[in-house]
């Protein structure tokens, strides 16, 4: 990829400006409707939804871009029905909330902080973008963003709280009380406070390279919002950035299912602005967006997450433009092995051959020679003659992991993969719940929810044993697997390409990785019924 700077960024103003006419199809434009500004389709239009996402209101700052940004080719710079529609979009944000200022993404009585510190930031940034400022709209931008900084929520997530750092300062700059600055400042030193001395942010239970490129990105945000940016803030972002390198593949694709939430998503601006002061961030930019070009990264596509990607684009234009035409980067990690043993993530470069590893995860892995991706695995998945899944594929601290010279062993225990979907009757439970407890208690009940779709374990008494070994022309990949006493009788047994069984919302988007099939394990399971073992073994040259 050429490193100029205004032909390679031309793609960012390119992808963004493909989708305002789906975000223009996802908002009610009634100016006389009740829900005129509502970009939650389900909600306004095909009313299969009895409340609006608060999620969707991220929208608006991508009108409001639309509307702003000098972009090539734009025909929508200067519209005026983009400014009403980005504006209007930030009221409706403002009508639909809880009387707190916080709103609900997925059930009735949320009160979600992720969904409610995206939208807050969105509308700050749109009320900057667009030069407004609105009494109303400043004064929903502090009753919000207040509301982030007296809240945490169970479970770590360090993209949120960046984000809410971000919140306080966007809403602070656009006039809605310089005390957010000051709080704002807070919640960024406790995030910091988070970072492992590795680099990497916790997300639930381990390091994310997808979701740590989010936080990235929220940080080098702040970073010029904030009139004297602490020094312990480049600092961070450096050790971040060092750690995310590690994630970028040969041929430009970025994380997968190594990491604790099953990630490849990118937001590139957190590397575009800091390329011109920092070679990895350069590094990660031009890689990625190389990546992006030949349409091998992640694709997050949905209605729901793509909100967050089309905010991002013309920021990542602008900044590329600004830092003017580049060269290749001057740096790029070491050669041999790079282990990460707190984020139980190791990574092997050893002449053409690049392969990663998630030693929490099963020995999930992606493995490339040169710039050809030679597999991809998010782990093993079995089914049983009563039709129940399971799977090596959930962050399992308990295994064991070896690494030798050449070759790395993970053991552990397979868990039920469960992939229950809603029902009538569970959908009124769980409606009744939300209407009831919800009201005084969300926090309670969004740690059910995390201990039965993320958090929760289920290991079942059938071992595992992988060992990838690259010392020969050849990566060899051999998994054992033991029956012990109670073990289910299996029917089906595979080495899953993209198969993972924790609720994320931004993970299983499309990638081409996904286009590489399944590899059907089911013939050493007879030798698994009869001697309680089974191996097999192959090999990726």
């Amino acid at each position: 990829m050429s490193g100029g700077a205004a032909g390679a960024g031309t793609f960012y103003a390119q992808r963004f400006l493909a989708e305002v006419p789906r975000v223009l199809t996802l908002l009610d434009r009634h100016r006389l409707s009740r829900t005129y500004g509502c970009l939650d389709r389900n909600h306004w239009h095909y009313r299969t939804q009895d409340f609006p996402s608060g999620m969707y209101a991220e929208y608006a700052l991508a009108l409001a871009h639309a509307h702003a940004a000098d972009l090539p080719g734009s025909r929508w710079r200067g519209e005026p029905a983009l400014r009403e529609w980005a504006l209007a979009a930030c009221r409706y944000a403002a009508r639909s909330a809880h009387a707190d200022g916080s709103c609900d993404d997925y059930y009735p009585n949320e009160r979600a902080l992720g969904a409610t510190a995206f939208a807050a930031s969105a509308v700050a940034e749109t009320m900057r973008v667009l030069d407004e400022r609105p009494a109303d709209l400043v004064a929903f931008a502090r009753k919000r963003a207040t509301w982030l900084l007296d809240r945490h929520e169970s479970g770590t997530l360090s993209n949120h709280h960046a984000l809410v750092a971000l919140a306080g300062a966007r809403a602070a700059a656009v006039g809605a009380g310089d005390d957010l600055r000051a709080r704002a400042l807070e919640r960024l030193a406790e995030c910091l406070s988070w970072q492992h001395a590795e680099g990497w942010f916790p997300e639930y239970e381990g390091a994310d390279p997808g979701y740590q490129t989010l936080t990235i990105a929220f940080l080098a945000a702040l970073r010029e919002v904030l009139p004297s940016p602490p020094a312990a803030l480049d600092a961070a972002l450096e050790r971040a950035l060092a750690f995310a390198a590690h994630f970028l593949h040969p041929d430009g694709s970025y994380g997968g299912e190594h990491g604790s939430r099953n990630t490849c998503q990118v937001l590139p601006s957190g590397f575009e602005r800091l390329a011109s002061r920092s070679p990895t961030a350069r590094y990660l930019a031009d890689g990625w967006l190389a990546g992006a070009q030949a349409g091998v990264v992640g694709r997050p596509d949905d209605d729901r997450i793509l909100c967050h990607t089309l905010g991002d684009l013309p920021v990542a234009h602008a900044a590329r433009v600004a830092r003017g035409a580049t060269g290749p980067a001057p740096w790029a990690p070491s050669e041999g092995v790079t282990s990460f043993p707190a984020a139980r993530l190791l990574v092997v470069r050893r002449g053409d051959l690049h392969l990663v590893v998630g030693t929490s995860k099963g020995g999930a892995f992606r493995a490339f020679r040169g710039g050809r991706l030679l597999r991809a695995e998010s782990g093993l998945v079995a089914r049983d003659r009563k039709g129940r899944l399971f799977g090596t594929d959930r962050v399992d601290p308990t295994s064991e992991v070896e690494v030798g010279p050449t070759s790395v062993t993970v053991r552990g225990r397979f868990q039920r993969a469960k992939a229950n979907l809603p029902t009538p009757g569970k959908v009124l439970v769980f409606r009744a719940g939300t209407l009831t407890l919800g009201r005084v208690a969300p926090d309670l009940v969004r740690r059910l929810l995390q201990g039965a779709l993320i958090t929760g374990k289920q290991r079942v008494p059938l071992a595992f044993e992988r060992t990838l070994d690259w010392g020969g022309p050849a990566l060899v990949v051999r998994d054992r697997v033991v029956a012990e006493r109670g073990a289910p009788a299996l029917v089906e047994l595979a080495g899953a390409t993209d198969a993972t069984s924790i609720y994320v919302a931004t993970s299983r988007i499309w990638q081409d990785a996904g286009l590489q099939p399944w590899a059907d394990l089911s013939a050493a399971l007879p030798t698994l019924a009869s001697t309680g073992a089974a191996t097999v073994e192959r090999s990726f040259p």
